[in-house]
């Protein structure tokens, strides 16, 4: 009995570090992904304008669910070819072309430079 509440002891005292670790990584990771889950139109632009962000969105053609790396800064070409009303316009940095898709269908954000994009 004594060996057992020796083991949990121990393995009390290991996620203690862990948990002190991850509070440490947390605080010196600045640049950590900022996540926004159902973005407004308005909080998805500003993301884009800040750098490039990785979209999750549900297609409107088939309703599958979609993830692309994009931008709104200024290394892009000026002009776009969309036009629409309700439609956000940005420079997909893996086709290196102009893709939108509707701001209501968003369903996440992260704007993040190392984005991984799995």
């Amino acid at each position: 009995m004594a060996k057992k509440i020796h083991n949990e002891d121990k393995i009390r005292s290991i996620l203690r570090k862990i948990d002190q670790q991850r509070l440490e990584i947390r605080e010196k990771n600045t640049e950590a992904p900022e996540e926004i889950l159902n973005p407004s139109a308005n909080q998805i632009i500003e993301q884009l304008n800040k750098g490039e962000c990785t979209v999750y969105f549900y297609k409107t053609t088939n309703g599958e669910h979609r993830r692309m790396k994009c931008t709104l800064v200024d290394r892009v070409p000026v002009a776009s070819p969309f036009n629409k009303e309700g439609i956000i316009v940005v420079w997909d940095t893996d086709h290196n072309n102009w893709r939108s898709f509707y701001p209501k269908r968003v369903y996440k954000l992260i704007r993040n430079e190392q984005t991984d994009m799995q």
